[in-house]
């Protein structure tokens, strides 16, 4: 009874799980002078996508995709 039960729980962790992992798609990184520095503020640019978003006062920067394939 008790190895039933947790085929269940492994089941409805996998089930609930994926496709929560999967849809977690995007661009993300940190813009930095030559020296090493976080640049803040700047524009990151995706051309293919025609769209864009800016760093953060550290330099992070991230673009969520949305399903599909790039």
């Amino acid at each position: 009874m008790r190895e039933y039960k947790l085929t269940i729980l492994y089941f409805a962790i996998c089930l609930f799980g994926i496709p929560f992992y999967s849809q977690a798609q995007g661009i993300r990184g940190k813009v930095t002078t030559k020296e090493g520095e976080p640049l803040a503020y700047a524009s990151v640019y995706i051309r293919n996508l025609e769209d864009g978003v800016p760093t953060n006062e550290n330099g992070d920067y991230e673009f969520r995709l949305k399903s599909g394939y790039y």
